[in-house]
């Protein structure tokens, strides 16, 4: 499935987007959605997840308001797909007792990103490994 979803005004996410846990078996079947807004995007506390290409005008926003205490938004979010914004407003407050040095916001640039648009412009939509070299671990 691919979807792009276009807003006049500001986005709210509030509960998790999840692509899907599946292997795609050829790129028709790679899932991409895209959310573009003119104005903000906010994620609401209670979504830790989020599969999609996010595209503001504004403001992103891991929370809908700024923190005043630790026990506020404090879920670590991850954002999986590329982002945009004028502004980035991180405002989780998530801590991870054993590993302190863990993000509170996880951003990963997913591979569906390079994928969706050679898809939508080939008809033929199949993946063909070219070369593949297996190099030894650094130390």
């Amino acid at each position: 499935m691919r979807a792009t979803i276009v807003v006049k005004g500001d986005v709210t996410i509030d509960e998790n987007i999840v692509a899907g846990t599946n292997p795609a078996a050829n790129l028709l079947d790679v899932p991409h959605l895209t959310i573009m807004a003119t104005g903000n995007i906010t994620i609401a506390a209670s979504a830790t997840r989020v599969d999609a290409t996010l595209i503001a005008n504004g403001e992103l926003r891991t929370c809908e308001v700024q923190p005043t205490d630790a026990a506020q938004c404090n879920q670590q979010l991850t954002i999986n797909g590329p982002t945009r914004a004028k502004v980035y407003k991180l405002y989780r407050t998530y801590v991870n007792a054993s590993n302190p040095a863990e993000p509170a916001e996880i951003f990963r640039f997913t591979p569906v990103a390079i994928v969706s648009p050679y898809r939508a412009a080939t008809s033929d939509a199949t993946m063909v490994v070219d070369n593949e070299v297996e190099l030894p671990p650094r130390y």
